[in-house]
């Protein structure tokens, strides 16, 4: 199928549509803020059945908020490094990088962090 507006596609187009994935940042939001209408959209959507499953450059925070908390299947974060979703009440939260490799990235930042801050006067981290 080639790429076409939403706007045109029809009924019949949609027949095998199993769920949607969509940006945050200035799709779903505005200025910022999630706005209601989007809000709403979410839920109509989970409400027709589909499964909705928004994807985001943020951190694993922002996406265990949405996770938990907006009408969504799943949150994809940290431009897909991570996905979180519910399960039965449960967050259930998965990485691309096994934990060894996280924990050796996360090593190696903050030796780093420690060497700007101590060779660059007045720095300090937020």
């Amino acid at each position: 199928m080639t790429p076409r507006p939403v706007s045109s596609l029809t009924r019949e187009d949609l027949t095998d549509l199993k769920g949607v994935f969509c940006d945050i940042d200035d799709t779903l939001t505005w200025e910022g803020r999630l706005i209601p209408a989007a809000f709403q959209a979410l839920a109509e959507l989970q409400k027709a059945g589909l499964r909705v499953v928004p994807i985001t450059g943020r951190p694993a925070g922002w996406v265990d908020l949405i996770a938990r908390s907006w009408p969504v299947d799943g949150c994809v974060g940290e431009n897909g490094g991570l996905w979180f979703y519910m399960n039965n009440g449960k967050l259930i939260e998965r990485f691309v990088q096994p934990l060894p490799t996280r924990l050796e990235n996360r090593r190696r930042l903050d030796m780093l962090a420690d060497q700007i801050v101590g060779k660059v006067p007045g720095c300090a981290l937020a």
